[in-house]
C-alpha cells in the first residue's frame, strides 16, 4: 500500500502569524516609565561630602505638608505660594558663619546689596558643615515638594556662581574643570570648579516619608 504523504507546512504563513503575535503583544503591553528629579549622587563614602558627627545647629529641616505648606526649622509656617523665599532662607543658613573661619561666607543679592553671614549661634557653623533635610508626608503634591527641591539647589548653585565670580571673574560653570582639552588629562590645581565646591558643599538629605 503506497504511503500517504504528510502536508508540508507553509513556512511563510507561520512567519506572518508570529509577527501578529509579536506586533500584539507589543501593543497589549504596557511599559512602566519612572519619573523623577535629574541630580547627581554623591560618591559612596566620601568624607569630605557628608560630616561624619552632625550638629543640630547645622541642619536646616524643611518640612512639606499634605496641603503645600512648609514648616521649616519647625516654627516657620510657609505657604506654597512663598517656596521662592526658600532660596535665600537657604542661602543664609548656608553662609551664617558661626565659628567665624569661613572668609568667603557673604554673597550679592538680587538688589545688589552685600549679605553678611549673622552668625547667630543656632545656625550653621560653617558652609562644609551645613545640611539641608528635605521632608515630605506621603500625600505631599509632587509639584510642590518638586519646587521646594529646586529652590534648594538653586540657593547652591547662586552661592557657587557668586564666589566664582569673585575669585575668577565668571559663573561657575565656565570655570576649569583640571581636564586637558581632549579630556585625557587632570591637573587638580587647574580644577576651579572643585575648588568652588569645597567652599560651598551641597548637602541635600531626602529623608523618607511621614504619615
Amino acid at each position: 500500500m503506497a504511503k500517504k504523504e504528510l502536508p508540508e507546512v507553509n513556512a511563510s504563513s507561520m512567519a506572518d502569524i508570529a509577527f501578529l503575535l509579536l506586533t500584539f503583544f507589543l501593543v497589549a503591553t504596557s511599559i512602566n516609565v519612572d519619573k523623577g528629579v535629574r541630580t547627581t549622587l554623591p560618591p559612596e563614602k566620601d568624607p569630605e561630602q557628608i560630616p561624619s558627627e552632625v550638629k543640630m545647629r547645622n541642619v536646616y529641616t524643611i518640612r512639606v505638608e499634605s496641603n503645600g505648606g512648609l514648616l521649616v526649622e519647625d516654627e516657620i509656617f510657609m505657604d506654597k505660594n512663598q517656596i521662592p523665599e526658600l532660596r535665600e532662607m537657604v542661602k543664609k543658613f548656608v553662609i551664617n558663619n558661626g565659628d567665624g573661619t569661613c572668609k568667603e561666607c557673604y554673597y550679592t543679592n538680587a538688589e545688589g546689596a552685600t549679605i553678611q553671614g549673622e552668625r547667630k549661634a543656632n545656625s550653621s557653623e560653617e558652609p562644609s558643615q551645613a545640611v539641608v533635610l528635605l521632608q515630605n508626608k506621603n500625600t505631599t503634591p509632587y509639584r510642590v515638594y518638586l519646587s521646594v527641591y529646586n529652590e534648594i539647589k538653586a540657593a547652591y548653585a547662586e552661592l557657587r556662581d557668586d564666589v566664582a565670580e569673585r575669585k575668577y571673574g565668571r559663573p561657575y560653570k565656565d570655570l576649569s574643570d583640571g581636564y586637558s582639552k581632549n579630556g585625557k588629562k587632570y591637573n587638580e590645581e587647574d580644577d576651579k570648579k572643585k575648588e568652588v565646591r569645597m567652599i560651598f558643599k551641597e548637602v541635600i538629605v531626602e529623608a523618607d516619608p511621614i504619615q
